[in-house]
């Protein structure tokens, strides 16, 4: 499946207010007005690449991205030629797109190629599976329509062209804030994160194609697609593989999944002692916690890794639970365990206005808008908490901005 790449940003902008469930329909229709295709011919993808600068440059504000021409307002890489386009349109418009490309289809030259290896840690899954790598990036949707069923059709489209192309393992890496997202749909973490110079942290992720057992135990709507394929119950070579080779990614994700399992305890047990100084979980009970984060992720980040990077867009919250980090925009704050840092973006979906480095090694707890959607509709009375607690903590800034000046 095809959603991200080195030189990219996901531009699910703002953050989409619906999550793909076991119940969503995968299946492509044109029932409800939306029909899905494949770009192939070069005046298809120009549309595409119109569509995107309208996204990336017009309504996200970002005429400096990379590769936009903006005489054309054309938004395209040298990735394109190479790779399988797919869209989903309304009325004559394209609404929705993404893009995937197999490894093995890159020149000998492309710079691409030498960036993959390094950060994907590739060298192992290509001998593995020399022509069955792949890369998903440039997903972007229409801001109008991130409430409907337009990211289903993208993921269904891809995940099933990349099953009929023989891909057994697809690599891209996000933002923080879809990292619950995406593990929920069967990525899985198994590497260093990266600080890209244009969108900051990201967190690169693998998705086993044919781990049937896996979508299994993690109710990923992928599962029907992939069954309708097979039904062999045995692990696929490159499954047994990834099992045998990566083991330790496998326990790792598997005790994530588990939140009573030792990391979650000991995560659990950190938060506790931190409730007391926390300014986030001022009036939170214990139980109040353990819904807190009953969805979210827990980042393991490197000392002189930037977290938040200034004037990129988010729409996640940081909570320090070990490590100290620094901020950096006006003036340096230290940030120690307890400390939360980019909640402006959390509550305004608006680029960021602080860079944040760790100055130790350090874990953090991500709380993304979606999360605290989910928590509205289903635990409003700790929703409200944790949106009071936010509102003390702006308001304290704000006073302390005013004396500063």
């Amino acid at each position: 499946m095809f959603i991200k790449s080195l030189t990219s940003e996901v531009a699910i902008w703002p953050a989409p207010r619906y999550d793909i469930d076991a119940g969503a329909p995968l299946t492509p229709t044109s029932r409800d007005g939306y029909i899905d295709g494949a770009a192939m011919s070069a005046a298809e993808r120009k549309r595409i690449y119109a569509f995107r600068y309208n996204v990336y440059a017009e309504q996200m504000a970002r005429p400096n991205v990379d590769d936009a021409d903006h005489q054309s307002k054309l938004l395209h890489d040298t990735l394109d030629p190479t790779a399988y386009h797919f869209t989903v349109e309304r009325h004559g418009l394209v609404v929705g797109a993404m893009r995937g490309n197999l490894f093995g289809d890159l020149p000998q030259a492309h710079p691409y190629r030498h960036a993959a290896r390094a950060d994907y840690d590739l060298d192992s899954f290509l001998a593995c599976s020399p022509d069955g790598v792949a890369f998903t990036s440039r997903l972007i949707i229409d801001p109008a329509h991130r409430n409907g069923p337009v990211l289903q059709r993208l993921l269904a489209m891809s995940y099933a062209a990349g099953l009929d192309k023989q891909v057994d393992f697809n690599f891209f890496h996000c933002s923080p804030s879809l990292v619950d997202f995406y593990e929920r749909l069967g990525y899985r973490r198994f590497t260093n994160s990266l600080v890209d110079p244009a969108f900051g942290y990201r967190v690169p992720m693998v998705l086993v194609m044919r781990d049937l057992a896996h979508l299994k135990s993690v109710g990923s709507p992928l599962l029907r697609i992939l069954r309708r394929e097979t039904n062999a119950e045995a692990p696929h070579p490159s499954v047994a593989w990834f099992n045998r080779h990566h083991r330790a990614v496998v326990a790792e994700a598997r005790a994530r999944r588990d939140r009573n399992s030792p990391i979650w305890r000991g995560f659990h047990a950190a938060l506790g002692h931190a409730a007391a100084t926390a300014p986030i979980l001022h009036g939170l009970s214990g139980e109040d916690i353990r819904l807190l984060t009953r969805e979210g992720s827990v980042l393991h980040c490197r000392h002189g890794e930037t977290v938040v990077k200034q004037s990129a867009y988010g729409s996640s919250m940081f909570l320090l639970i070990s490590g100290s980090a620094r901020t950096s925009g006006n003036e340096l704050t230290e940030c120690r365990p307890g400390d939360v840092f980019g909640e402006v973006a959390l509550i305004t979906e608006t680029p960021r206005i602080v860079n944040v480095t760790m100055t130790a090694d350090s874990e953090v707890f991500v709380l993304t808008r979606r999360h605290l959607d989910r928590l509205r509709k289903t635990r409003p009375e700790l929703a409200a908490k944790i949106l009071y607690n936010i509102s003390k903590i702006l308001a304290r800034r704000l006073v302390a901005a005013k004396h500063s000046t």
